[in-house]
């Protein structure tokens, strides 16, 4: 890539409230590692049955963005829906939109919704606030540990950098479902996939047009994803789109997007200590710590975790480091 394109890209990150601290941790972090002139918007999209609340607790963050400050953009998902059609799309936007309407029970999303269920329609919905020729999709959790450059997510052809995996069982489930779903044929073989954890990166262009074609077979994907989904994933819809198209998922991705270094909630003790070795050592620009396990660290794991955070430059002062972590073990108690 070209040091002086003029090329730049939006960071999109979906939160709800019991991720507001790791929103906070991510937006120090790409004041330290981001430089201001390769980012059009930073697109934060809420995601909570509260959005008039975490609107203003986000927006609260501006100082923590650091030169990063003027790029925010805290979105609701207002901004993101397609107009429903005809009375069927009309009737369904009615019952995802109000809270413990018959037979939904509210849950912690917008409007009351399943938020990993939502988050996965906002993601693919994103590029229609974006401002950049590309989007980098992240979560909350996703902390940036060392510098980036543009051409750390586009390569020299100017594709959006991926890279393929194993896939795990659940991954497979999701890539069948997702293909059956749009009565596309699977590719033979499939002995790889694209990633389905984050950082993700897109042409905005590309994945407004995929929100489009994916809205035209599975009517508003707001509503799809709030209780249709059968069994498909955001990212696995993408990519049998991509996969459809003229040269398939290849023609439009290009590789060496580096992948990070994430601790799931569901990750054995001596995976997380894998993990954080990793991290402190500084092999990957990315590194995530999924909220259900801050209570679980011990206390070596929790200081391997604080040194990180301190490298980052995101948690410097060991009682601020100390006080961040008891808050999001509080909130992730309370919901």
């Amino acid at each position: 890539m070209d040091a002086n394109s003029n090329l730049t890209i939006d960071f999109v990150t979906i939160v709800f409230s019991q991720e507001l601290d790791l929103l906070r941790l991510q937006a120090r972090s790409m004041h330290q590692c981001v430089p201001p002139q390769m980012v059009g918007r930073i697109i934060v999209i809420i995601n909570d049955i509260d959005e008039e609340s975490l609107s203003e607790q986000v927006e609260a963050l501006h100082a923590d963005y650091g030169a990063l400050t003027d790029k925010l953009f805290v979105c609701r998902p207002a901004d993101l829906i397609s107009t429903p059609a005809n009375l069927w799309q009309r009737l369904e936007r009615f019952y995802i939109s109000t809270p413990n309407a018959p037979g939904r029970p509210a849950r912690g999303g917008w409007r009351g919704n399943g938020g990993w269920r939502m988050q996965q329609s906002w993601k693919i919905l994103a590029a229609r606030q974006a401002v950049s020729d590309y989007v980098c999709i992240l979560d909350a959790k996703n902390i940036i540990v060392r510098r980036m450059a543009l051409s750390d997510f586009i390569d020299e052809q100017e594709k959006p950098r991926s890279y393929l995996v194993p896939p795990a069982d659940n991954q497979l489930k999701w890539v069948r479902a997702s293909f059956r779903l749009l009565k596309f044929a699977m590719p033979g073989g499939v002995g790889h996939l694209p990633p389905t954890v984050t950082p993700v990166v897109y042409r905005s262009g590309w994945l407004r047009d995929a929100a489009k074609a994916l809205e035209q077979r599975l009517g508003l994907l707001d509503c799809y994803f709030a209780y249709r989904r059968n069994g498909a994933s955001e990212f696995m819809l993408l990519f049998a789109i991509a996969e459809s198209q003229p040269g398939g998922w290849s023609g439009q991705f290009g590789m060496g997007l580096a992948k990070p270094l994430t601790i799931f909630g569901s990750a054995a003790p001596d995976a997380v200590d894998a993990c954080l070795d990793q991290a402190l050592a500084g092999e990957a620009p990315v590194f995530s710590v999924h909220r259900k396990q801050f209570s679980c660290l011990n206390a070596g794991q929790i200081e391997k975790l604080f040194a990180i955070w301190a490298q980052a430059g995101v948690a410097t002062d060991a009682q601020e480091a100390q006080a961040i972590m008891s808050r999001l073990i509080a909130k992730n108690q309370q919901g």
